[in-house]
């Protein structure tokens, strides 16, 4: 089996990854509180169309005291114009 994108060899993944992690980077130096970080992470997420990372931002986000009242995984992913298509 092999990777559908080798981050590692493709310029524009690497490009993108590094952005991904920069916004990260401002987003974790921010006074905002960990659920609510985690919630625009889930959002960012659902724009980008990465089903993979809404769910383990779901997770994080419940981790750091999010309710059952948070975006549940996979919504808003239907029809989205994203990174990941599956």
């Amino acid at each position: 089996m092999s990777a559908r994108l080798n981050v590692f060899g493709n310029q524009v993944a690497a490009r993108f990854s590094r952005h991904i992690v920069s916004a990260g980077r401002v987003l974790a130096d921010s006074t905002l509180p960990a659920a609510t970080q985690e919630l625009v992470k889930i959002r960012a997420s659902q724009i980008n169309g990465c089903g993979f990372c809404v769910d383990m931002h779901t997770k994080d986000a419940a981790h750091a005291g999010e309710t059952s009242t948070m975006p549940e995984p996979g919504r808003g992913l239907a029809g989205g114009h994203g990174v990941h298509r599956g």
